[in-house]
């Protein structure tokens, strides 16, 4: 319970100062459930997929 207000209080102040939350080590849906109940607006961690070798990634260049 001390960390879900926590959570809530650094969405707060993000808000307030127009950042942006990124929730990390998300490994269970209720995990991402949870972050998005508290409005964090990006997260990552193997729930959402295993980390890649960057040259698996798909970068385009401008």
């Amino acid at each position: 319970m001390e960390k879900q207000h926590m959570i809530k209080q650094i969405v707060q102040v993000a808000n307030e100062i127009g950042a942006i939350v990124l929730a990390e080590g998300i490994e269970r849906k209720e995990e991402a459930d949870l972050a998005r109940h508290y409005g964090v607006q990006l997260a990552q961690g193997y729930y959402f997929g295993k980390p890649v070798p960057t040259e698996k990634l798909m970068i385009t260049a401008e």
